[in-house]
């Protein structure tokens, strides 16, 4: 019997445990105000109507906050809890907003007070089918007590509630409140309460009551007297404890403490002094006077508001400072109408000055933090100075213990947060301060912080994830030089910012005197690519609700691909090959020729350092090329010259390992062999361009790098598959040498697959993709037109077991088969990675102009001799000498007509056999004249073009600087703030 009664009463005990916690909860209620009144004028059917109208709307409200919930309904009251104290006060602004409206409509004068409360309270699990929930405990009767003391039309909180909620809601458009204004009313006794608690309220401007409550029975402003048990509060008039400072006006406050104007009585010099009343204050202001003294050392801070003496002993603490009589850079721009009402070389200045000073207190390793206007304060001495303050003296070469990483790392303004700080990370340094800059710079662009949402988290989650809407889109007249600096401050990854501050200021200091601004954010780069694909996400959510067919959603699907430029800005701003483009294209090709036919004539008489030299010509001259029109901002010329770059830069390497005498060794017995050049030096060559494409491809996110290391990838597989002895599978056993291929058809597949899953990187699989389709279709092309007659011989006898009527019959089967794997494998790269369906027509029509310049180079070698033909060094030309270098320039210019990219490369390649050709044929072995020929007409394309582009590049860029200089100096003066007497 004693063990079933303490088993009953431990079970009663676990569920008492399970059914019951503490927790620490914002506590809501609301009361309408006037209920009685309005049963006699309406009945209590009228009002019971009216207020369950009234619940309703506010529970249509309530339904909106996820994380909150309705404790209770007594009459015309409502106990709700919510998680967080600025979804209370936000509750509560609309509600009464609502209830207004609602007044309105019926003629009824309506009103409700509110009261909130963060507290930990004893919460009950319930039964769901009765009552899911209560809350209990001291903290939901302060609550109750605070509601009292308000007054109708008036959101009354006390202070912890009052500092969470302004901190997150100040700045946001909050939804039904126009002007909020926020005020602390001072401490108030409350009834059953034992410590005074200070009373605050949030309202609406004009319409909220916004004044103190009035003493009642259960609630009283605390008395005078009884300050001294409270400890020292600062009023105006008194003498600051322990000094000759007599306080003159509040300037500001926050959850610190306050700031106070003070006066000194003897000598009258005026004087900004910060408060703390709380234990917990001492810390940040101790930390504050030591980034001070960090960062002045024994001199002058020119960029931070100057710190003259502490007091961290006892109450009150108080760091006596420089005062700032143009007050914070928020209210002296409201002031003046927000920030665009100002010129903008003084916005300009305003940013260049805190650059400098944020550049100071990084050199002495202090990071602020909590970069924001309200912390940025102005002199107000006739000039335009500005000056840092608030740096909270976070060293960020340290990490104080006595936080957690959570609360540390939060601390701050979450407007102004840098990525890594919404994140939540601990050791922040000077990259984050220059984000902070950048938005504060933003703001006084455009009028408007870069992110403003409506919850703290949606804040956060914007700073992690969202590139800021273009400031020429919030405002038109920003000139884009700013609009670069602005965004370059504000990239996501750290390392992509300014390296510095100082950075920041020269460029902003460039931009005044009207110079050039080279920096280019990557937002410019993903701006049309993030766009794309939120189109192609509802094509695809079409697509899957059947409102497009699959031929629609593939055409419009391939349209966007064409779009999608993420990467290099070469690539976003070509959206056509133009003629002069493909022309320096050509130009850059003849000298690499021209210098490979050089190095082949004349070889065996060239010095090394003559044949090192000659080599990497092309490489020098295309790369510098490429970093030159980088700069001037001349991109399509710059992806241009890069990809000469990278074809170039495996021959220079081949060409140095070779005249060094380096790798001489061959692999196996290579079929392909060509003089001096062994199998080994070959293929690193290759293997260095295939690692410098990959590099290249993976930092600019290109198509034709990417194309182009799949190229130099087949070559090495070649090389490869030629360390055998080639020879005789190239004749007799072609079937084999397919099948050896299979292997470089599903590297290339499984590359290319895996491209097409990285973000940002589709486009980049195509190439990859187009090898293996052509592998795909080649390998079995080549087995079934070999191999048939083979598989069904007697070896003994040598007969064939077959009819050998029906081997073409089974060789047009096994072709047919081809295309059904390649129709296939189309279709499913289109539907899986939306890799455009024109990559098979796009690789058949390429195979037009490969066969007839392939077949017209054939011809060359067999042409007869006797055909009538004009003359050339005393040889008769052969017509497809003539033709082939012409129609490899007719095949380059159709890649602009088509814009098919591999035409332009199909031309170059057949252009280089007709270049060889013709010196083999018509020129001495040792007559360097048509190499020289080709070398000298590059040079001077290439030339020609270059220095045109970039003198219109100047041109145009000067144009632009002259509009800026022009908007500055037609700007007003700067307004000085007149001095405070």
């Amino acid at each position: 019997m004693g063990v079933a009664m303490y088993r009953e009463r431990q079970g009663r005990a676990e569920d008492f445990l399970r059914r019951h916690r503490l927790g620490l909860m914002t506590v809501l209620f609301t009361d309408l105000v006037g209920s009685t009144e309005l049963k006699r004028r309406l009945g209590d059917r009228g009002a019971v109507s009216l207020i369950q109208r009234h619940h309703g709307s506010l529970r249509e409200l309530l339904a909106r906050f996820g994380e909150a919930e309705e404790i209770d309904t007594a009459g015309d009251s409502l106990f709700l809890v919510f998680s967080k104290p600025s979804d209370a006060v936000r509750f509560a602004l609309v509600s009464q907003s609502t209830l207004r409206t609602l007044a309105v409509e019926t003629g009824f004068e309506l009103k409700d007070r509110i009261g909130i409360h963060v507290g930990e309270v004893f919460i009950h699990e319930g039964d769901e089918a009765v009552k899911p929930k209560d809350l209990f405990g001291i903290q939901v009767d302060t609550c109750a007590r605070v509601t009292a003391l308000a007054q109708g039309d008036q959101i009354l909180l006390t202070r912890f509630a009052f500092d969470n909620a302004r901190q997150v809601l100040v700045g946001q458009n909050l939804e039904g409140a126009t002007a909020v204004r926020w005020l602390r009313h001072g401490l108030y006794e409350l009834k059953g309460v034992e410590e005074p608690l200070e009373i605050c309220e949030v309202g609406e401007e004009g319409k909220a009551v916004l004044k103190a409550p009035p003493d009642s029975e259960k609630a009283k402003r605390h008395a005078e007297e009884q300050l001294k048990r409270a400890g020292w509060r600062a009023i105006a008039g008194q003498i600051i404890p322990r000094s000759d400072w007599r306080l003159a006006a509040r300037l500001g406050e926050g959850g610190f403490g306050e700031v106070w104007k003070a006066q000194h009585r003897n000598s009258g010099e005026v004087a900004a002094f910060k408060f703390s009343f709380r234990e917990d204050g001492r810390f940040s202001l101790e930390q504050a006077w030591k980034a001070y003294r960090t960062v002045v050392g024994d001199g002058e801070g020119a960029g931070m508001v100057e710190i003259y003496e502490a007091q961290l002993e006892e109450q009150p603490y108080w760091l006596r400072m420089e005062y700032a009589a143009g007050g914070d850079l928020a209210a002296w721009c409201a002031l003046r109408g927000g920030p665009r009402r100002l010129p903008l070389g003084q916005r300009v200045e305003i940013l260049t000055q805190l650059a400098k000073g944020l550049e100071q207190a990084h050199r002495r390793g202090v990071t602020h933090k909590d970069l924001k206007p309200s912390n940025v304060l102005l002199l107000g001495d006739g000039e335009l100075r500005v000056k840092l303050t608030d740096f909270g003296a976070w060293l960020h070469k340290q990490v104080n213990a006595t936080q957690s990483p959570r609360t540390s790392s939060l601390m701050g303004s979450p407007l102004y947060f840098s990525p890594e700080q919404a994140w939540g990370e601990t050791e922040l340094g000077p990259p984050s301060d220059i984000y902070a800059l950048g938005a504060i710079l933003y703001e006084m662009l455009t009028g408007r912080p870069p992110f403003v949402r409506a919850s703290f988290s949606e804040i956060l989650d914007a700073h992690r994830y969202e590139d800021p809407r273009l400031p020429t889109h919030e405002a038109a007249e920003v000139p884009d030089a700013l609009q670069r600096i602005c965004l370059k401050a504000m990239e996501k990854r750290p390392q992509d910012r300014y390296a510095s501050a100082r950075d920041l200021a020269e460029d902003l200091d460039r931009f005044a005197r009207g110079e050039r601004i080279t920096v280019r954010p990557s937002q410019y780069d993903n701006l049309i690519a993030s766009r794309v694909r939120r189109h192609v996400e509802e094509l695809t959510c079409w697509h899957s609700d059947q409102l497009l067919t699959d031929g629609e959603f593939a055409r419009l699907a391939g349209a966007y691909s064409r779009f999608d430029r993420a990467g290099l800005e070469a690539v976003m701003e070509t959206r056509r090959l133009h003629a002069w483009l493909l022309l320096l294209l050509v130009g850059g090709w003849l000298v690499l020729d021209g210098c490979s036919l050089w190095l082949r004539t004349r070889w065996p008489v060239l010095s090394i350092w003559h044949k090192i030299s000659i080599g990497w010509l092309p490489v020098l001259m295309t790369n510098s090329l490429w970093a030159l029109f980088w700069r001037c901002g001349s991109y399509r010329a710059a992806h241009i010259m890069m990809l000469l770059g990278a074809v170039s830069f495996p021959f220079g390497v081949g060409v140095s390992i070779q005249a060094l005498h380096w790798l001489e060794h061959d692999w196996g017995s290579p079929y392909f062999a060509w003089d001096s050049l062994h199998n080994e030096q070959e293929l690193t060559a290759l293997l260095l361009g295939m690692l410098w494409t990959g590099m290249l491809g993976w930092r600019t996110r290109t198509l034709s790098i990417s194309a182009l290391g799949a190229v130099f990838g087949v070559a090495a597989y070649a090389l490869i598959l030629d360390v055998g002895d080639l020879s005789k599978l190239a004749t007799d056993h072609l079937a084999t040498l397919a099948l050896r291929t299979v292997p470089l058809a599903l590297s290339a597949l499984l590359l290319g697959t895996g491209l097409a899953r990285l973000r940002n990187r589709g486009r980049q699989a195509v190439p990859w993709f187009g090898v293996a389709l052509v592998l795909l279709v080649a390998i079995p092309a080549v087995v079934a037109w070999q191999s048939p007659a083979e598989w069904f011989k007697d070896r003994q006898t040598g007969r064939t077991l077959i009819l050998e009527e029906a081997i073409p019959a089974l060789q047009g089967l096994l072709v047919a088969l081809c295309a059904f794997i390649y129709l296939p494998a189309g279709l499913v790269l289109r539907r899986r990675y939306l890799v455009s369906a024109r990559l098979a027509y796009q690789t058949l029509l390429c195979l037009a102009p490969l066969a007839l310049l392939g077949g017209t180079a054939m011809m060359a070698f067999h042409w007869l001799e006797e055909w009538p033909s004009p003359l050339l060094f005393g040889k008769p030309i052969s017509p497809p000498d003539l033709f082939l270098g012409f129609l490899s320039i007719l095949c380059i210019l159709a890649a602009a007509t088509v814009q098919i990219r591999l035409y332009a490369f199909v031309g170059l390649s057949f252009l280089t056999l007709a270049e060889w050709h013709i010196g083999w044929r018509y020129f001495e072995a040792r007559n360097t004249a048509w190499a020289i020929s080709l070398l000298i007409c590059g040079t001077m394309i290439t030339a020609v073009l270059s220095v045109v582009e970039l003198a219109r590049r100047r041109r145009q860029a000067q144009e632009d600087m002259d509009d800026v200089a022009e908007r500055l100096r037609a700007a007003p003066s700067a307004v000085r703030p007149d001095k405070e007497s």
